[in-house]
């Protein structure tokens, strides 16, 4: 997200009456981390979908119906799984993985620290190891693009990679720690 709709975001948002506690995108290619950072302050709660949405996005129909018996009852939490299920269950069986997600949004902080921690340990990657890691990011899930790659499978790989030095490994692994966190 480019500052500028980030910004024009927030302040559509300050408008609002209600407490802001999860944030849904209704739209393709969403969840990718820096989109949930850039977001990150905005609800406690990040829903979105890393890959191209089949069909029509949410069932609106069934995406709220949680809170129909008890809405003051239903937490941050359990309104996002909410979504992600409804998600799921609308497009079950079609062509596409679901990657509709919920994410704690202060994690985020988290996964760019130690995304941050691994590129800092890979600038000194030797030839074979950047060999290594290229391998590693070509194996790896993509979303739409190939070079929309899935982030935790791609540092998992480099993590358990033998001809990869340990430091980064170990800096790939905490990637993949706060990523399972988040």
């Amino acid at each position: 997200l480019r500052p500028s709709s980030r910004s024009r975001l927030a302040s559509g948002l300050d408008v609002c009456l209600v407490k802001r506690t999860v944030l849904a995108f209704d739209a393709c290619l969403m969840a990718m981390t820096e989109v949930g950072y850039a977001v990150r302050s905005l609800s406690t709660t990040f829903v979105a979908a890393q890959e191209i949405v089949d069909g029509t996005g949410h069932d609106y129909a069934t995406l709220f119906r949680l809170l129909e018996s008890n809405p003051y009852s239903v937490t941050p939490q359990r309104l996002a799984t909410g979504f992600v299920r409804s998600f799921s269950d609308q497009y079950l069986g079609s062509s596409r993985a679901d990657t509709h997600s919920a994410v704690n949004s202060a994690a985020y902080s988290s996964v760019v620290t130690a995304i941050a921690s691994f590129t800092a340990a890979a600038r000194g990657a030797t030839a074979t190891e950047r060999s290594a890691m290229s391998t590693a990011r070509n194996a790896s899930a993509w979303y739409s693009k190939q070079y929309l790659r899935d982030l935790g499978g791609f540092m998992r790989r480099i993590a358990n990679h033998a001809a990869i030095s340990q430091n980064i490994r170990t800096a790939a692994l905490g990637v993949v720690n706060a990523v399972s966190q988040a």
